[in-house]
């Protein structure tokens, strides 16, 4: 994690920033030897989140599909 001073890092925030993208992380440290982390704040998305797909499914087929599906019940493993 790279660190840098509070001097440094108010004339080189912009510069700062994006090693803070690029490493997770950065330090800056106080004169009187705190220091404090910066980085990338989280973005509003979940990492769970993917792109919708197109099946070319009409809702009828959907319905049906989800019908035959909990018409099987609950599946359990057998081992």
């Amino acid at each position: 994690m790279s660190v840098y001073t509070l001097e440094y890092a108010g004339k080189q925030l912009a510069a700062i920033l994006e090693v803070s993208e690029r490493e997770g992380s950065v330090l800056i440290r106080r004169p009187d030897g705190k220091e404090f982390e910066l980085h990338p704040a989280r973005s509003g998305t979940s990492g769970l989140a993917v792109e919708p797909k197109k099946l070319g499914w009409t809702s009828d087929e959907i319905v049906e599909s989800l019908r035959r599906v909990r018409e099987r019940g609950p599946e359990t493993d057998s081992d």
